[in-house]
């Protein structure tokens, strides 16, 4: 949790310290740690808990970490300020924070406590609206809030931030249900499932350099691209079968990869073009704030939708392994299958639970689908600042 503010602040540094006619290449050389760490470190996690064991792919950071902090004493020099740091708003903090972790615990946990059939979902329901309100009117009566609504005025911020909220939802969703789906279905090891999704980063790794090459595009045009591009992964994910190959899921991480790499630099660009300097440390540390908690609660909405579809059409599927369904009467149907045998019926009933499993799958790829194409015509309300028109 202490390390929430790191990334924000990096970029909010690296914004302030390159002039805005080059924040463009700055973007993209930041985005190549943002968006291939997601991608480097479940792969080589994978391969070590693997050979040896999980705990040691915790230890990995460590080194990387000692390099880091020494880099930030050698190389990196404070900001100077014209203004005097605000106080912190800790009752804006705390209504916000409350707000979120409510919502996160409801979604995360409203699935296996039945929703609002459960007291604890209420109250965490209840719980997360009060702050909500508490937040939003004390920010609107206080005159230092923790967030300023004044930064909502700026256009290609607002729209920015809501693209900057469903982009989070689509980062790191199919990269979370993947592994599982492989493991669950196809009984795959770590160590492939590491290599797969390491074919994600061949994708991104291109996209930054189009993104490079096509810097005086216009911003809405890649950011565009980049939404489709991730649109057809998500369509092609949704037609997986139970037989699916290591090509399918290679091919499709690739498209997905390149997607979220044509959408990373463009979609800072629009946000960041208009926002003030001063203003760059709370613009970076909210949209930092939604994307990550964007992905937090989609992730914990497909799981609920994988647990829920699993379990409706498990009850489905079954209801056709009955001695009232004639069709099990014929070989040609059955195959190999006596269903007058308990160990035909376990086969059978092991092979719905994976077709039902599969469909929750597929649910979640669909709703990933409609998700990268609802924004696509919004991004278009954005508006080009004056240097790149």
């Amino acid at each position: 949790a202490f390390g929430a503010p790191m990334v924000p602040i990096a970029q909010s540094t690296l914004l302030d310290t390159f002039p805005r006619e080059q924040h463009g290449l700055a973007t993209a050389l930041f985005g190549f740690g943002v968006v291939l760490g997601p991608i480097i470190g479940p792969t080589v996690g994978g391969a070590v808990a693997e050979a040896q064991n999980w705990r040691w792919a915790f230890f990995l950071i460590v080194p990387f970490a000692l390099v880091t902090v020494l880099g930030i004493f050698l190389f990196v020099r404070d900001r100077k300020r014209t203004e005097p740091p605000r106080a912190l708003d800790w009752t804006g903090f705390l209504a916000l924070a409350t707000a979120l972790a409510a919502m996160q615990l409801m979604f995360g946990r409203g699935e296996r406590n039945s929703w609002f059939e459960s007291t604890e979902t209420i109250i965490e329901a209840v719980l997360a609206v009060g702050a909500i309100y508490l937040f939003v009117v004390h920010s609107l009566t206080t005159k230092q809030p923790f967030i300023s609504f004044n930064l909502f005025h700026n256009r290609n911020y607002s729209v920015g931030i809501c693209l900057a909220f469903i982009f989070g939802m689509l980062n790191f969703t199919l990269m979370v249900m993947t592994p599982t789906m492989l493991q669950d279905l196809r009984g795959y090891p770590d160590s492939v499932i590491g290599m797969l999704l390491a074919t994600r980063g061949i994708g991104s790794i291109a996209a930054v350099f189009v993104v490079v090459r096509i810097s005086n595009w216009d911003p809405r045009m890649a950011l565009s691209i980049g939404f489709t591009c991730q649109a057809l992964s998500g369509y092609a994910m949704s037609q997986f079968d139970i037989n699916m190959t290591y090509w399918d899921i290679a091919w499709t991480s690739v498209l997905q990869g390149f997607g979220i790499g044509m959408s990373w630099v463009p979609l800072t660009l629009i946000m960041f073009s208009t926002v003030k300097p001063e203003r760059l440390d709370e613009a970076s540390a909210v949209f930092h704030m939604l994307r990550n908690f964007a992905a937090s609660l989609f992730i914990s909405i497909s799981i609920a939708i994988v647990v829920r579809s699993t379990f409706i059409n498990t009850m489905a599927l079954n209801e056709f392994i009955s001695l009232f369904n004639k069709s099990l009467l014929f070989p040609n149907v059955t195959g190999p299958l006596d269903f007058g045998d308990i160990n035909s019926l376990a086969l059978a009933g092991s092979e719905i639970r994976r077709q039902a499993t599969l469909i929750g799958y597929l649910n979640v790829f669909k709703l990933f689908t409609v998700l990268c194409v609802l924004p696509i015509p919004f991004i278009w309300l954005a508006r080009l600042p004056r240097h790149d028109r």
